[in-house]
């Protein structure tokens, strides 16, 4: 086995033992069982950092790691260390978001058998509060996403009250009516809390509210804050692009008959014009240069099948400009195809230093053409880690196909061979740049995607950072687990193998 190969399986093994928090004894220790003792936690609410210290009993040289859940049960931080002279480690960590409430942790290390587990609190840093988090801007007539939740509660709480305000003029939930009252439909809200249940909503559509009551389900089943709502609203279409408020009022929780009112929360929401002009533009530029080109085999005019070419990207064009429901990838793509194709037709004209039509230098051409079909071939349409958008494979099979026909077009000159090549090597450097990483910016799989798999390890589909991480549930299981992480490797692995 190579070297590369060996690294990539080692940093697997690695963290998949962090993520067992208790690593296996090894030779040295054997017959030997270590402790974790004379652990103490400090928790500094100034600097928001909290610190471990300890001994395992094995003495120096030992692996330990730790692992931290926040209130929500979420895990917060792992990590992992050698311990110093006469066992002692120590761990610090700044708290993500500093949510008031207990956390536990639980301590293990090499030969320990039985992990240290022990909780600490962190106050609250601020009043009790809603959330409320989705996008900045949005397009009108598409999908708009919020999360509703509570933070900086101390203690945990059973019941939910909430009213969310928006207006109906730009924002629309879809309802059922029954007996005259109004309530959001199934589709449009959603619990983010296992046992944690919407029990009823009221929408006032004529007002933009909508009052939400949530209870946990069962003793022990209270929580203590986070993302708890998922609601799914619609932009309405605007003529001119407008600004927009959503906010949460009359918010209070409760518990054992003991009410805490709530601050609000707001989120500044742009609807956007879904901005076709440019297409429209490139569709009337290339259409005038299409009806003003004269096809044949003299100076200045154009190959044979040339127009036809350019004639069928105008109308895949049109199709995309023309329907009310494109959203503003199609719209992008479109533009980016049109123009491609009209570079390509204007590269085509016949000059003066063309060799003779059907004789023109087409290897560099087929080469590509074999690389960019290999590709489409290989490709995996979806939305998880290491495959592609549906539009990102339709734009490069456009242009292999474009490519294509200049490549079959006996009477192509070597200026249309040449910018067909360029066209289709830009389209394909573009497809690379789209596969779905975790890395934002990069252009492969790396072990950056496995390290974020590992930090997620364990995240399952109704936990509120399930978003973050979603795309690599690679065997859509509703939680992130060792084969993801194993799924991932293989394609660092198989990446690998393929290069030359």
């Amino acid at each position: 086995m190579s070297k590369r190969i060996i690294s990539v399986v080692a940093t697997l093994a690695m963290l998949i033992c962090m993520l067992a928090i208790i690593p296996a004894p090894k030779a040295a220790a054997a017959g030997a069982t270590a402790e974790i003792n004379y652990v103490e936690t400090a928790v500094d609410q100034t600097t928001q950092k909290v610190t471990f210290h300890g001994e395992i009993s094995l003495g120096k040289g030992k692996d330990v790691t730790i692992m931290v859940n926040n209130p929500q049960g979420q895990l917060e931080y792992l990590n992992q260390t050698s311990s110093g002279e006469g066992g002692h480690f120590t761990f610090a960590y700044s708290p993500n978001g500093w949510l008031g409430g207990a956390y536990t942790f639980k301590i293990g290390g090499e030969g320990v058998a039985l992990p240290y587990a022990g909780s600490f609190q962190l106050a609250s840093t601020g009043s009790p509060s809603a959330t409320l988090t989705g996008p900045s801007s949005v397009l009108g007539g598409q999908p708009v996403d919020l999360k509703l939740g509570v933070s900086n509660q101390s203690s945990a709480f059973s019941i939910l009250n909430v009213v969310l305000n928006y207006d109906p003029n730009l924002l629309h939930f879809e309802t059922v009516t029954d007996n005259g009252l109004v309530s959001l439909a199934e589709t449009s809200i959603g619990s983010l809390k296992e046992n944690f249940k919407v029990l009823v909503t009221g929408v006032k559509p004529e007002k933009g509210q909508v009052l939400i009551l949530m209870s946990s389900i069962g003793s022990g089943n209270e929580v203590a804050g986070g993302d708890l709502i998922s609601l799914h609203a619609k932009a309405n279409q605007v003529a001119t692009s407008v600004t927009t408020n959503v906010y949460v009022s009359d918010a209070a929780v409760s518990s054992n008959g003991t009410n805490v009112d709530l601050d609000g929360a707001s989120l500044s929401l742009q609807i956007h014009v879904l901005d076709k002009e440019a297409l429209s533009t490139l569709i009337a530029s290339a259409q005038s240069q299409h009806d003003a080109a004269v096809e044949g085999t003299h100076i200045g005019q154009y190959p044979s099948g040339s127009k036809q070419t350019l004639q069928l990207a105008i109308n895949d064009a049109k199709v995309v400009r023309d329907n009310a429901a494109a959203t503003e990838a199609k719209v992008q793509s479109a533009l980016s195809s049109l123009d491609a194709a009209l570079r390509t037709f204007i590269n085509s004209v016949i000059t003066s230093t063309d060799p003779e039509p059907g004789h023109a230098d087409k290897e560099a051409l087929g080469a590509l053409l074999v690389s960019a079909q290999s590709k489409l071939d290989a490709v995996v349409v979806g939305t998880k880690v290491g495959q592609y958008a549906s539009e990102s494979k339709a734009t490069l099979q456009a242009a292999v196909t474009r490519a294509k026909a200049v490549f079959d077009n006996a009477s192509a000159t070597q200026a249309q061979v040449d910018a067909a090549k360029d066209e289709l090597a830009s389209a394909l450097q573009v497809f690379s740049n789209s596969i779905i990483t975790l890395v934002p910016g990069a252009t492969k799989i790396t072990i950056n995607d496995l390290s974020m798999i590992a930090k997620y390890y364990g995240t399952t589909s109704t936990d509120a950072n399930w978003s973050q991480i979603e795309k690599a549930d690679m065997n859509n299981s509703g939680s992130i687990d060792i084969q993801d992480l194993a799924v991932v490797a293989r394609m660092i692995i198989d990446e690998w193998l393929t290069e030359e």
